[in-house]
């Protein structure tokens, strides 16, 4: 199923944000305060090498005092796209000086899709909690060479891929290589995702069912957050199936999973002695009608989901301290 794509009202331009540029000569040397966070140059940036690749900013730098190589850099070299820079070095100060542009929020309709909620705060307060949760999974999975590639399967409006970019590549500057992907069938989430995320990940609208638009053993790793708790069984073990396609071999994924509480009526313990439910919940507005709330048993995804991929570990609330954590790799 494929969503029918709405027109940009005003009020869906509006999300986007102006970018800015400074123009013309250097001025006086910036005074750094108390509270700068580039008073001091960061990791990797070396004044002498920035000095040499850039003889004008060098000449600048002789002449003004208090100027140096790294202030000149923060306050205008960054925008001047200037050599001798490591390009890490180039993201951090770039992602600071343009923060509104790099964080620019979802509208209210696909946060409530997604999250529940339209609230901002708790919005990014999950998303970076879950992203913290997922890093350590992405370090271990993480092979040398530049074509490491990660699918966010269920990207939703990138609740989860931007922090985790933030976080990974604060890790290690090695994670600039990262090639980053996002899927989902919310086709009004990937629109907007493509506009505005669009220099962070390649996004993509996938049906129901698979396949996926990749190849076989395409990705390194994979990660599916809050998808697997609201599909139905047989939808499971066809995507399942598919993720295991897609994983390269000794590539890893983690999906979670809700557990169920206590049983209260003897209905309940039989679905629990079963080991899986789906059904029950109120669905989201914009989402197909099959996307409710699934229960899973540690006992049932060893068992069942471990037909269609290798599954390595099972961390109970593992995910915001809140939904389980599987990791699985590609079986076979």
């Amino acid at each position: 199923m494929r969503f029918q794509k709405i027109a940009r009202s005003k009020g869906f331009e509006m999300l986007g944000r102006y970018k800015w540029s400074r123009k013309g000569k250097a001025g006086p040397a910036p005074v750094s305060s108390a509270g700068d966070r580039f008073a001091i140059p960061a990791a990797g940036f070396d004044e002498s090498l920035y000095l040499n690749h850039n003889p004008d900013v060098a000449a600048k730098v002789a002449a003004t005092p208090g100027l140096s190589g790294w202030r000149y850099f923060v306050e205008h070299g960054w925008l001047e796209n200037r050599v001798g820079v490591p390009r890490s070095v180039f993201e951090e100060v770039r992602r600071a000086k343009n923060y509104e542009i790099d964080q620019v929020l979802p509208p209210g309709f696909l946060r409530t899709r997604i999250h529940g909620s339209e609230d901002v705060e708790t919005f990014e307060q999950v998303g970076r909690a879950i992203a913290s949760d997922l890093l350590g999974y992405l370090d271990r999975a993480r092979t040398p060479g530049p074509a490491f590639r990660v699918l966010d399967f269920g990207v939703g409006c990138g609740r989860v891929l931007t922090p985790l970019q933030d976080l990974a590549l604060k890790s290690s500057p090695a994670r600039e290589t990262i090639e980053w992907h996002g899927s989902d069938i919310d086709e009004q989430a990937i629109d907007w995702c493509r506009t505005y995320l669009g220099s962070r990940a390649t996004f993509v609208v996938n049906e129901t069912m698979p396949p996926l638009p990749f190849p076989d053993g395409f990705f390194d790793f994979l990660y599916s957050i809050s998808i697997f708790t609201h599909l139905p069984e047989a939808m499971q073990f066809a995507w399942l199936k598919e993720i295991n396609r897609v994983l390269k071999a000794g590539g890893e994924a983690v999906m979670s999973t809700h557990s169920f509480g206590p049983p209260r009526k003897p209905k309940e313990e039989r679905l629990i002695a079963r080991g899986f439910h789906h059904g029950g919940g109120k669905g989201a507005e914009g989402l197909p009608d099959f996307y409710q709330t699934s229960y899973h048993t540690r006992e049932y995804v060893e068992r069942e989901w471990a037909k269609y991929v290798s599954v390595e570990a099972f961390v109970e609330k593992g995910v915001n301290n809140d939904q389980n954590l599987v990791l699985c790799r590609r079986l076979g």
